[in-house]
């Protein structure tokens, strides 16, 4: 209901901040406005959550059904940004305030432009906590741990794998929100909160390669190459390569014969202004989907119509062993060819065992910014922040 969904907009306004009392009528009038409206009924919002994600995405859904803006992630972007903007002061008003905290103290000017772009949604919270999942990773870690104990481990590796992430230390930035400047990663080869992380920088790290490359050979096309033992039986989603199976064969010394699938990474379809976009939507977007398979979790696993795989833990404990051992003093990315050289010539850091808190080129200083602490509470099961 649009009436609803207004009423919960404005509240929100009022009660962080944004909007003054005195306006709650201006304002409301004004999203009004922006939905052709001219109705409005003032229902009860007693007890309603005010999450401002969701009440955005009811007032999103509804422009689309009225055929106001088109549904995709540019228009709905546009549109909730027209209607933040009749909850916040005028420009003017901000710079006044924020001088006048100045003033005062720096710090307190940066804070009230911090919360003011947050509680505007200028930067979005919600997609950064969607984005970044500490909790839920945590969580996985402390799985792994009590796997780790029932295989057996010394209780010093046990140990390492259960802290890890339990301190995260952050920058807040005006505009990018917080960024990671210092925590202990165990570095365990299973570790979901040390996978996500070398995912991200694998991620970074081939982009930078891939770039250098098709700076070189701009035609060049690749391949992805799928070396399997006995998942698979038949052939019909492979293309057979017999040389590629008796390289396989011979380099990780098996005693059977493995399924080999090799074929070229196709781009994906691009909007029209956007064909030669390769960090976006051309092949370089296709290679860099590639890139999450060597350090992908095996707690959450699909079948071919994209339900997940129920296991018991018994049986991710076993997995979990037999993939320890057949990791064991093993490196789980590599490079070759000019691949290899390009990367020695960028002096990239090692994925692997290197520095898993700085993901990308960009280091962050704890002098740039409020430092924000977030520690685990192993009690309550969740991260909680001392500024």
């Amino acid at each position: 209901m649009l009436s609803k969904s207004i009423k919960k907009l404005v509240e929100y306004g009022v009660e962080t901040g944004l909007t003054p009392e005195c306006e709650r009528i201006y304002t409301t009038n004004l999203l009004l406005e922006l939905f052709k409206e001219d109705e409005y009924e003032d229902v009860s919002i007693e007890g309603e959550e005010l999450n401002l994600e969701e009440i955005l995405k009811e007032l999103l859904d509804e422009a689309c059904a009225r055929g106001i803006i088109e549904d995709s992630i540019v228009y709905r972007d546009l549109f909730d940004t027209k209607m933040m903007n009749c909850l916040v002061p005028r420009p003017a008003q901000v710079q006044e305030t924020f001088a006048k905290k100045y003033e005062v103290s720096p710090k307190e000017a940066t804070d009230y432009y911090y919360k003011l772009s947050q509680d505007s949604d200028y930067i979005r919270r919600y997609r950064v906590c969607k984005d970044r999942k500490w909790k839920e990773r945590k969580m996985g870690s402390i799985r792994f741990s009590e796997r780790l104990i029932k295989l057996g481990y010394k209780e010093s590796v046990v140990e390492r794998v259960r802290t890890c992430g339990d301190v995260l230390k952050f920058v807040k930035d005006p505009v990018q929100g917080l960024k990671l400047y210092q925590a202990y990663f165990c570095k365990n080869k299973l570790c979901p909160m040390c996978n996500w992380r070398r995912s991200m920088k694998y991620s970074w790290q081939i982009k930078q390669i891939l770039d250098k490359a098709l700076e070189q050979y701009p035609k060049a096309r690749f391949l992805f190459l799928t070396l399997t033992p006995t998942y698979f039986k038949g052939s019909e989603n492979y293309i057979s390569q017999a040389d590629w199976t008796e390289m396989w064969e011979e380099s990780a010394k098996l005693d059977y014969t493995p399924v080999v699938n090799i074929k070229a990474v196709k781009e994906k379809v691009a909007r029209e202004d956007l064909h030669d976009d390769f960090s976006e939507d051309g092949i370089m977007k296709a290679v860099l989907e590639t890139a999450k398979y060597p350090v992908k979790p095996f707690e959450i696993e699909r079948d071919k119509h994209g339900k997940v795989i129920e296991r018991s833990e018994e049986k991710l404990t076993q997995i979990t062993g037999e993939l320890l051992d057949g990791l064991y003093k093993k490196r789980q990315l590599g490079f070759g060819g000019l691949l290899k050289e390009l990367r020695k010539e960028l002096h990239l850091d090692d994925i692997e065992n290197g520095d898993l808190v700085n993901t990308s080129d960009e280091k962050t200083e704890p002098t740039a910014g409020e430092q924000i602490v977030a520690y685990w509470n192993y009690a309550r099961g969740n991260y909680f922040i001392k500024q």
